[in-house]
């Protein structure tokens, strides 16, 4: 059963979440086992909730070449919060025909 990651940023925002993802570089591909992963600036925090295959492969990612990430981007990695899923429904948006 896929797992589901929530990572809470309290008083982290957009700007935060960019520079991380820039060092993970312009040619990033998810690793194998990532399913879904969506970020949100709210208010009072960014909020990152991801889904996986397997905890262990999110473990790998994290301990590795996320937490460098987050180190270069000058933002404090926070210790997820792991839940099994109910449920996956993921859906591929396509663009619609031409008329």
């Amino acid at each position: 059963m896929p797992v589901a990651i929530l990572m809470e940023f309290p008083g982290r925002t957009a700007e935060d979440y960019g520079r991380v993802m820039q060092q993970l570089g312009a040619d990033f591909v998810p690793p194998e086992g990532a399913i879904s992963h969506v970020s949100v600036a709210m208010e009072d925090a960014l909020r990152v909730l991801d889904v996986w295959e397997t905890r262990e492969q999110f473990d790998e990612f994290y301990a590795g070449r996320l937490r460098q990430a987050f180190a270069a981007a000058g933002v404090e990695a926070t210790e997820p919060k792991y839940r099994e899923t109910i449920g996956v429904i993921a859906v591929e948006h396509q663009p619609a025909p031409a008329a």
